[in-house]
């Protein structure tokens, strides 16, 4: 695995995030835009590499989350686990309960964050898959950002095609609660034009860039 160039490294410990000693690269973007093909591309070069979804998964997974949801909104609670269509539903139509679950995640994500860690034997540098940066105002604790861009005719379609449970409107909401992607691009150090087939050439620029 290259190193990650040095004009990169820009982060002291105390402003990163997590306080971490390595660098690490946010890949970002938006819902269906690809962010999770430049975070396995990185994967694939031999990076650490951590998804905030998995994490987020992993979250959900966890009995107390299961207890908390119960109680919180009983009807996305069945007997096999968590119906996440319908917790979808809920939460992106109500306010009120989509910053009631989203509180109780992210206060979780350094525990599960610090439990993804430990199955990497050295990190001289690190990525990670994180949708909501820049919604969240976190881009500043990461020592790059890399955007994962499409146009947003295609982001929409990608989302409808890949969930047959995620309506039109529904869709819409998701994509209304986000920043653009052309906004997200402007905010970019690096940027993967995600919006036709698959661009190799392309990944491996972004990872000439990283390393050069």
């Amino acid at each position: 695995m290259k190193d990650l160039a040095a004009k990169w490294k820009r982060l002291v410990p105390q402003d990163r995030l997590h306080q971490r000693s390595y660098p690490i690269v946010a890949v970002t973007g938006g819902v269906a835009s690809g962010k999770s093909t430049v975070a396995a591309f990185l994967k694939e070069q031999g990076v650490p590499t951590i998804s905030a979804d998995q994490l987020v998964k992993d979250i959900y997974n966890w009995k107390e989350t299961q207890a908390w949801l119960k109680v919180l909104c009983p009807a996305v609670i069945t007997d096999s686990g968590i119906d996440f269509p319908q917790l979808r539903k809920f939460v992106f139509t109500d306010p009120a309960l989509k910053s009631q679950v989203e509180s109780y995640l992210y206060e979780r994500l350094p525990q599960a964050f610090a439990a993804a860690e430990k199955k990497f034997p050295r990190i001289p540098w690190l990525a990670y898959e994180i949708p909501l940066l820049f919604e969240r105002k976190m881009e500043k604790m990461f020592d790059v950002v890399v955007v994962s861009w499409v146009r947003r005719d295609v982001q929409k379609n990608r989302l409808l095609t890949r969930d047959p449970h995620t309506t039109v409107e529904t869709a819409e909401a998701i994509l209304s609660q986000q920043m653009s992607l052309d906004e997200k691009k402007q905010k970019a150090d690096l940027v993967f034009d995600n919006s036709g087939p698959l661009d190799k050439a392309a990944l491996k620029k972004i990872w000439s860039q990283l390393t050069n």
